[in-house]
């Protein structure tokens, strides 16, 4: 928990290894699957983080947070053709009814520079009630790109 703590309060290199060492206890976990490479991405080391994934995580995903970190995967390389076809109909549905993973999409858009994307995302984060407001507005890399926006304050 301390590495979550360390991550939402901005302090990416001291969430890496506790989150990489409880991969390695739950190597099977999509969730521990997933926070290795969130930290990697936001400590400025995306390639390794697609490095990861690639020898981690089977494509297609198995699960909503295994489908989470493939998304993941084509918004670091940057393939938005792909990125469109792994919105399938299920996938946006659960993403939309949890305020964690629709803020992981907004700043996932906002990091391909899809700003509008990400804005509508973000307003759902905060609708289904993500609220650490802080982490939003000081902290969170990701949303550089929309942080200046004039939707972004809307909530």
């Amino acid at each position: 928990m301390k590495a979550i703590i360390d991550f939402f309060e901005g302090r990416f290199d001291l969430a890496l290894n506790p989150m990489l060492e409880m991969y390695a206890f739950a190597a099977e976990s999509s969730m521990w699957q997933f926070w290795p490479c969130l930290p990697l991405l936001y400590n400025d080391r995306p390639e390794e983080s697609l490095k990861f994934i690639d020898t981690k995580v089977k494509e297609p995903g198995q699960d909503i947070i295994s489908q989470l970190i493939i998304f993941m995967k084509y918004v670091i390389i940057g393939d938005k053709d792909k990125l469109q076809s792994l919105l399938a109909p299920d996938f946006v549905k659960h993403v939309q009814i949890d305020s964690q993973l629709s803020w992981h999409m907004a700043g996932f858009y906002s990091y391909i520079g899809e700003k509008e994307k990400s804005l509508e995302w973000l307003e759902n984060a905060v609708n289904r009630g993500f609220i650490n407001y802080p982490f939003l507005n000081e902290y969170d890399k990701l949303l550089n790109n929309v942080r200046e926006e004039e939707g972004f304050n809307k909530n």
